[in-house]
């Protein structure tokens, strides 16, 4: 996830907004905000609007506040997908129990009835 520019419309006094590529999912600022707990990036107060992050810096912006939105902005988007990994394969692991309780269904009934499957 990189920063492609700034929202001149979202921004003011006091408040960037990040416009990211690609673009900023509910599921990466979730992570976001379970990330940012140190007292840094916690000031910044984030929030998503417009599709973009906006955080709050009543003092400036500083290389070192772009350094760690940058570091957390990295480590939001792996844990985002790592998560989505996991869900995606609990998900196929239900369709496949689903399948094999179908499947012992039906030849079940089949079975009793004296029928082909069709």
């Amino acid at each position: 996830m990189e920063i492609a520019g700034i929202s001149y419309e979202l921004s003011g006094p006091g408040m960037v907004a990040l416009i990211l590529r690609p673009s900023l999912t509910p599921e990466i600022f979730a992570e976001i905000r379970k990330l940012s707990v140190t007292p840094l990036l916690s000031s910044l107060a984030f929030e998503y609007i417009g599709g973009c992050l906006v955080f709050h810096c009543s003092g400036g912006v500083t290389e070192h506040i772009c350094k760690n939105i940058l570091a957390m902005l990295k480590a939001a988007e792996e844990t985002a997908q790592e998560t989505h990994k996991i869900d995606a394969g609990q998900t196929a692991d239900h369709a496949k129990l689903e399948q094999v309780k179908k499947n012992y269904a039906v030849n079940t009934a089949a079975e009793i009835f004296g029928v082909p499957i069709q």
